[in-house]
């Protein structure tokens, strides 16, 4: 329920609440139920995208701090991770 809670904030145009939700349902979920609905390579791509959009710099930071964003992150490989890095460090030619 969680997962389709976050998505639905997705479809809502809700990027920031979106975002929020979908790096909390990792922590309190289990990988296994959430892999039932959508790959998490897929739920991980998604979260980014919103937080990217909506969030700002210190958010950012937290989110990533975040010992359950930093796994859901895992799953969409170094990319992701490496745009956060630049992103955050004013390396936007970077990516």
């Amino acid at each position: 329920m969680k997962v389709l809670d976050g998505l639905s904030s997705l479809q809502a145009d809700n990027f920031k609440e979106a975002a929020s939700k979908i790096a909390s349902i990792f922590s309190l979920s289990d990988e296994e139920s959430i892999k039932e609905l959508l790959p998490l390579k897929d739920l991980a791509f998604y979260a980014t995208i919103c937080a990217l959009h909506s969030f700002n710099r210190n958010e950012l930071k937290t989110l990533l701090g975040s010992p359950g964003f930093k796994s859901l992150m895992e799953y969409c490989g170094s990319g992701i991770s490496d745009i956060f890095e630049n992103l955050l460090n004013g390396r936007y030619l970077e990516y």
